[in-house]
């Protein structure tokens, strides 16, 4: 992932990762909420949800949608920890 950029104040993301195979880098964004208490029901820690998800290409475009969008993802422990010391979480 050669760029990874953190708006902490709007709770953006956005960057740019390379795949073996694709021709180019894929340049991708997206809104994001941090939840730090436990998801009901799932006995889940810290986790990230993203949306308005846009990524540069289709195929992608179309997986995020259906499978990353709206759906809370569990935030390593290592990773919560380290939000925890700098407030974020």
């Amino acid at each position: 992932m050669p760029q990874l950029h953190l708006n902490l104040t709007d709770r953006h993301v956005e960057g740019e990762i390379l795949l073996k195979g694709e021709s180019g880098p894929i340049q991708f964004s997206a809104d994001y909420a941090l939840q730090n208490e436990e998801t009901p029901g799932t006995g889940v820690g810290p986790v990230v949800t993203l949306t308005n998800i846009v990524v540069s290409r289709e195929w992608m475009q179309r997986v995020a949608e259906d499978m990353v969008a709206g759906k809370p993802w569990p935030i390593p422990v290592d990773a919560a920890r380290m939000l925890k010391m700098t407030g974020l979480l």
